[in-house]
């Protein structure tokens, strides 16, 4: 038996079958697949009759629809139509493109793609070598073993160069003090650099508000976009919205299934607010004098017998949200809810920092009042 497409044109002289998905994209819903498999079972030549952009006017419905026409939309469209309704609620929602969130950890480690980290490593490596080749063009290294050992050595000086606790270099001159000078200015741009860009992240005000709720679109009169069709169910059926506008944080309007709304496509790349901006169950629209009521709606019920709909819900995932130029998130963002971390380990750090120069403080006293001590 012949398999019929949506997109095909078969015979349109002969008893052509019309099918409009109206606020939505025929190709890939669960009503197009129904569709297809009803015309399939009835072995009836059908029309694809849907336009790409889907801009059909509702209010031109009771004009357009013919005998032989079925219209998948809105239970609450009006007209006088032979209806019949599935079990399927859905709703318009709203939805935007979801900002690249990142852990604390995750920021703290990587704040700007490792160059920091990297920066930090090549510059510390630079000096030690510089620092070798000094002593060495100075002789004071006499044998392969004292370089090994020298080198170590000058590693653990910089670990005490990250606690603020710089070394008390033995027998350093000039030239030495100098590159370690250097290396000190050096570390201190990296380390402005590495905190302005984890406190960038930190910045509630740079990436905005996060909007979750239909009152705070109305309320901040956010622009919602979309097709035709959508916006003009949502102007006929509420009022409040900004369904006009441009923007960076602006929102699209579809058509979505909710059991759509959990794949991992949706949660990783979109924000969609739950509360939907208008409920409705999905109709099939009939002509009045349409003589398919009664088989459609016994096909109807042995879809849903079969579980059939909610197979095609899961076969065709909602992926046709383009994504949008949105400069304010370039950078990654840290997650909101684990905010309060950095205010936690960071202070602790600068308390830990400061424990650690008052104890090399007390040490170097101590270390005076002996010298003093031997002295006497």
């Amino acid at each position: 038996m012949y398999q019929y497409h949506l997109d095909d044109v078969i015979d349109s002289v002969l008893y052509p079958y019309h099918f409009i998905v109206y606020g939505r994209y025929s190709s890939a819903t669960r009503e197009a697949f129904f569709i297809s498999m009803f015309v399939d079972r009835l072995n009836i030549t059908m029309v694809d009759r849907e336009n790409l952009s889907n801009q059909v006017d509702p209010r031109q419905f009771v004009r357009t629809l013919k005998q032989n026409s079925i219209v998948a939309t809105y239970g609450h469209t009006p007209g006088d139509f032979r209806r019949v309704f599935t079990n399927e609620m859905e709703g318009i929602c709203a939805m935007s493109v979801g900002p690249k969130k990142t852990t604390f950890i995750e920021a703290f480690m990587d704040p700007f793609d490792r160059y920091i980290w990297i920066s930090l490593l090549v510059t510390s490596e630079m000096m030690l070598m510089v620092w070798m080749l000094i002593k060495w063009k100075q002789r004071r290294l006499s044998s392969l073993k004292n370089i090994v050992q020298e080198y170590v050595d000058l590693h653990f000086h910089l670990i005490r160069f990250f606690i603020l606790s710089p070394p008390n270099l033995r027998n350093a001159r000039k030239l030495e003090k100098l590159l370690t000078f250097c290396y000190l200015v050096a570390i201190f741009h990296i380390t402005t650099l590495y905190v302005s860009i984890v406190t960038s992240n930190l910045s509630t005000t740079r990436y905005g508000k996060v909007i979750d709720s239909i009152q705070q679109l109305i309320d901040l009169q956010v622009p919602i976009v979309g097709l035709d069709s959508t916006i003009e169910t949502l102007n006929a059926s509420r009022s409040g919205f900004k369904l006009k506008g441009h923007g960076s944080n602006r929102f699209m309007a579809y058509t979505c299934s909710f059991a759509r709304l959990e794949d991992d496509f949706t949660i990783k790349h979109l924000h969609v607010i739950r509360e939907p901006l208008l409920s409705h169950y999905v109709v099939y629209l009939l002509h009045k004098e349409s003589i398919l009521q009664e088989v459609l709606e016994k096909y109807v019920a042995l879809s849903y017998q079969a579980d059939l709909y909610r197979y095609w819900d899961n076969f065709s995932p909602l992926k046709s949200l383009k994504s949008t130029d949105r400069a304010e998130l370039t950078a990654n963002v840290i997650a909101f809810e684990v905010l309060m971390w950095q205010f936690i380990i960071l202070p602790i750090g600068g308390l830990l920092g400061l424990v650690a120069f008052l104890l090399e403080l007390g040490w170097h006293r101590i270390v005076l009042r002996r010298q003093r001590l031997r002295s006497n």
